[in-house]
């Protein structure tokens, strides 16, 4: 099945996501001034949560991109995962919009059709 335009956009947008993400990553883990403001403890914590959200992040895409109704799991995991890690920033108004973002996503997969047709199966 063709995948719809919303499928392109979002899965090129999650792509931009996961890489700036991955640069941030790398930032944090080559730049010595970032390991002298956060406690050590946190710093790892930091690192570890990335990475995990990093992988879920491209599980979830890849299944999205290629219209599997699993993805629906990974939509749990992954926006429950990035809403976890602003609340612990205390992000506050980042982790409501990943909530309605994550609710958006869910209702698409669920719902979607075309030609009577779910476009998820």
């Amino acid at each position: 099945m063709k995948r719809p335009g919303v499928v392109w956009i979002y899965s090129i947008l999650v792509g931009l996501g996961i890489i700036s993400a991955a640069f941030s990553l790398i930032n944090a883990l080559i730049n010595p001034l970032v390991k002298v403001v956060m406690t050590t403890a946190m710093y790892y914590l930091t690192i570890i949560l990335t990475i995990v959200i990093l992988v879920v992040d491209l599980v979830f895409i890849s299944k999205f991109f290629t219209l599997k109704k699993d993805s629906i799991l990974w939509v749990y995991i992954a926006f429950g995962l990035s809403i976890l890690a602003n609340l612990i920033g205390q992000h506050w108004i980042t982790a409501i919009i990943i909530a309605i973002v994550g609710w958006a996503v869910w209702d698409y997969i669920k719902k979607k059709k075309v030609d009577g047709r779910p476009v998820f199966t």
